[in-house]
């Protein structure tokens, strides 16, 4: 009789961790549907610099070379 109320109690457990398994990933589908854009645009940074001299000029070197991709050609 001991065994048959342990195993009920094991039942018991097995069952309740499984519906508790299954509400949380019924619950947690998410949003169903294509995304949506915002309905107002996020402007971006503060409007001043990050930096002290972000508004300097730079020298650059014009002999150095800079590596440019090459664009894949359609056949």
């Amino acid at each position: 009789m001991a065994r048959i109320c342990e195993k009920l109690k094991v039942m018991k457990c097995l069952i309740l961790l499984s519906l508790a398994g299954l509400f949380v990933l019924i619950s947690s589908c998410g949003v169903k549907g294509p995304p949506r854009p915002p309905q107002s645009l996020v402007e971006l940074g503060r409007g001043q610099p990050a930096y002290e001299e972000a508004g300097e000029d730079i020298e650059v070197d014009e002999d150095i070379p800079v590596p440019m991709k090459k664009k894949k050609e359609k056949k």
